[in-house]
């Protein structure tokens, strides 16, 4: 049984253009976490579903509040862990949308670590949707 997502956004930019896009997808499954990052946490672990990076076809992750010092690698389930400079600063919304925007992780995201050096706690959801099958 497959699973259908709408993704929506519009882009407005002041006396520029404004560009709107609506996308339908269908996945076999998802996953839906959300955690929160304590104020000087430095690796927060957060499993995803198990799969190939190229089963992947959405990948969401949000911050409430959003914020530079809120950073996350990735982590493809192999023994050495991701260099802390390969950390990606969580400061907007991050969204990837089909195999090729997921395919720029470069690997499969079976966990993501998380960092929060800010002084507050941070709330992050992560939304993942995979085909089954590749």
């Amino acid at each position: 049984m497959s699973v259908k997502i709408k993704v929506g956004m519009t882009v407005l930019v002041s006396s520029g253009p404004n560009l709107s896009l609506q996308r339908e997808m269908e996945v076999d499954a998802y996953d839906s976490i959300e955690a929160t990052i304590k104020a000087g946490a430095t690796d927060v672990k957060i499993g995803l579903q198990p799969g190939e990076l190229k089963e992947i076809q959405l990948l969401l992750v949000t911050a409430d509040p959003y914020d530079s010092k809120v950073t996350y690698t990735v982590d493809d389930g192999a023994a050495a862990a991701a260099p802390a400079s390969s950390a990606v600063a969580l400061d907007q919304p991050h969204l990837l949308l089909g195999g090729g925007a997921v395919g720029l992780l470069g690997k499969a995201p079976k966990a993501l670590h998380f960092g929060n050096t800010t002084a507050k706690d941070v709330t992050v959801r992560v939304l993942v949707g995979r085909k089954a099958t590749a």
